[in-house]
């Protein structure tokens, strides 16, 4: 219930709420990916970046979790502002990877080609 609902209020852009009920979830089970990537969702939006970074993460470890192509993508997106050129274009090329149709698939492929040269740049 607290899943869903933390979801619900995501949705409606409660972030505050959201997280308390994300959180209320993982208590009872620490084991659901979704729960994180909401949760990493949540965080994010709050701007608590390096929270939202280590919720992702755990997502994408959790079975079915690797295959959230979103999560990937907002990883990339973490890693690109803490300048971890490497990991944010090898995270875009994972949502590429899982969305290969997604509307911004051509925005997201220059995005990591100008992460590459900013790698090598380093």
């Amino acid at each position: 219930i607290n899943l869903n609902y933390g979801i619900a209020l995501l949705q409606k852009k409660d972030f505050a709420g959201a997280e308390e009920h994300l959180r209320l979830a993982l208590k009872q089970k620490d084991e659901i990916a979704s729960a994180h990537y909401y949760l990493g969702l949540t965080l994010f939006n709050q701007k608590k970046f390096d929270e939202a970074q280590a919720e992702l993460e755990r997502a994408i470890t959790l079975p079915g979790g690797d295959n959230m192509a979103q999560a990937h993508k907002y990883l990339g997106g973490i890693y690109w502002g803490n300048h971890d050129y490497k990991r944010a274009a090898d995270e875009l090329e994972k949502y590429l990877k899982l969305s290969p149709k997604a509307t911004d698939a051509e925005q997201t492929k220059n995005a990591i080609k100008d992460l590459r040269n900013k790698e090598k740049g380093k």
